[in-house]
């Protein structure tokens, strides 16, 4: 459950204007460079502070500063704790695609969200790779319909293991409703009570 918020909801529609009108299937939620990533999203992409930006790095588009990690990174927690607001709501700092699936379909980086502690625990048996899984040549990776239910707050349990952890078929992007839309926002780490995050410098390559 989330903490209620001090702050007065922004209406759905400037929400929307902050996230540049982006939907689910429209963030990658794990990439190939980071150039292809911010291409992707239309964005520019940020250095954190003095986090090596090959480790971990910000797109912006809008008001939206969405945060990928290396699949190898140790510290995304930690880069998580700089880019997202802060919470009063128990949430995990964790990859949207597990990192093991993700170097298995041949994937450098992975986009980070926060969501409930117990939600995001509750996938840790749904994202094993499997032997079916294998390398696609796509430089991006879009969301599936577990994904989205993770970031909507779904429990794990509601979906059953694939063969393969994670449909590559198409990126899943249903219409949401406010509801879900500001859950979504949330996981993506978008608060507009919030300035945004500090110490980031463009990267020009």
């Amino acid at each position: 459950m989330m903490a209620p918020s001090p702050h007065p909801l922004p209406s759905l529609a400037d929400l929307r204007a902050a996230l540049d009108g982006l939907t689910p299937g429209d963030v990658p939620i794990a990439t190939s460079k980071r150039l292809s990533t911010a291409i992707a999203l239309n964005g520019q992409h940020y250095r954190i502070g003095k986090i090596w930006a090959n480790r971990a790095f910000v797109v912006r588009r809008g008001r939206a500063y969405l945060l990928y990690v290396h699949v190898d990174y140790r510290g995304y927690r930690g880069a998580a704790l700089r880019v997202f607001s802060p919470t009063a709501a128990r949430v995990d700092y964790d990859h949207a695609l597990g990192r093991a699936i993700a170097k298995s379909l041949g994937f450098t980086y992975v986009l980070m969200l926060r969501v409930p502690r117990d939600v995001n625990r509750s996938h840790g048996r749904l994202e094993r790779p499997t032997p079916r899984v294998g390398l696609i040549l796509k430089k991006t990776c879009l969301t599936d319909p577990r994904i989205l239910g993770k970031m909507l707050g779904l429990p794990g349990r509601g979906f059953k293991r694939s063969e393969t952890a994670y449909d590559v078929s198409a990126a899943h992007n249903p219409p949401l409703t406010e509801a879900e839309y500001r859950t979504w926002a949330f996981a993506l780490g978008v608060d507009l009570a919030h300035p945004p995050p500090m110490g980031l410098s463009p990267i020009s390559r």
